[in-house]
């Protein structure tokens, strides 16, 4: 048997009797598990069983990225990716002090995906950009991204992450049974491949980013997923909107003047004019 040091792995009993073997959560982070040399091999695979099905060692998203094969064509994409990476953003202050008052950034939540991509991780479509970055503050990642694998996930908001803890504001995020899809930089399984990003080489980087991606979409679901059509991606109820919040989210006028503005696929974008938010 075993003895868990950590509350977090809340079914395992606390006692001190001889035989039970001493399973520290700290030395998880490293993606070890200390087993008593008394212990019989069977007794090992049942404990390592127990510690991946805690809440605290769970997390969908890295199965598939410990699953992932990258390919050729992908590998390739991404060497290029970090050969050349995106342009950095444009340095404070403007030149031109901006009309409107600017509030300050959302504090950034310490979560895998938020380690790299930054405060507008949104940046190709000019229409669109501003809204979906407005959208970070409350909407995770995964929630518009995520592949659940032929899983049908619940979205529900989530406002603690394991093993970091309060999230500086409650985000939406998928649900498979009690797990949420909502991986911390510091989850006990993500640890190692932090490390591996940072002293890895450039094929070493370049394959984990490829599995880093591959259980993900880079074109998320558009605005009318959770907007208005049918069915919606996000359930009122289970986010505990009332009638009023709920009506909000599902006619909002800036979504459809958006749909007005982009008019139809290989056209060019009309300029926004603010009078016919409006109409």
């Amino acid at each position: 048997m075993f003895r868990c040091a950590a509350s977090r792995l809340r079914d395992c009993p606390d006692t001190t009797e001889p035989g039970w073997v001493h399973l520290d959560w700290r030395r998880l982070r490293g993606n070890h598990v200390i087993f008593s040399k008394s212990l019989k091999p069977l007794n090992r695979l049942i404990l390592l069983w127990v510690c991946l099905q805690s809440p605290a060692w769970a997390n969908p998203y890295l199965d598939q990225v410990e699953r992932a094969e990258p390919n050729a064509e992908e590998l390739e994409r991404a060497r290029e990716q970090i050969q050349y990476p995106a342009p950095a953003a444009l340095p404070e202050p403007l030149a031109v002090p901006p009309f409107h008052q600017r509030s300050e950034p959302a504090p950034r939540p310490a979560t895998l995906c938020r380690s790299c991509h930054r405060d507008a991780p949104h940046r190709d479509d000019s229409v669109l950009r501003s809204f979906l970055n407005m959208h970070t503050r409350y909407i995770a990642c995964e929630t518009c991204h995520w592949l659940p694998a032929q899983r049908s996930p619940e979205y529900r908001q989530v406002d603690r992450l394991e093993p970091s803890g309060e999230l500086p504001e409650p985000l939406i995020a998928p649900w498979i049974g009690d797990v949420p899809v909502l991986t911390a930089a510091d989850h006990p399984r993500a640890r190692p491949l932090m490390a591996l990003w940072q002293g890895g080489g450039e094929e070493e980087q370049a394959r984990l980013q490829v599995r880093l991606h591959q259980p993900l979409e880079r074109e998320g679901p558009g605005c009318g997923r959770c907007h208005g059509g049918e069915p919606s991606l996000l359930d009122p109820t289970a986010l505990g909107f009332d009638q009023e919040r709920t009506r909000a989210l599902r006619l909002n006028p800036v979504v459809r003047f958006l749909e007005r503005t982009r008019g139809e696929p290989g056209q060019p974008t009309r300029r926004i004019h603010l009078r016919e938010l409006l109409e």
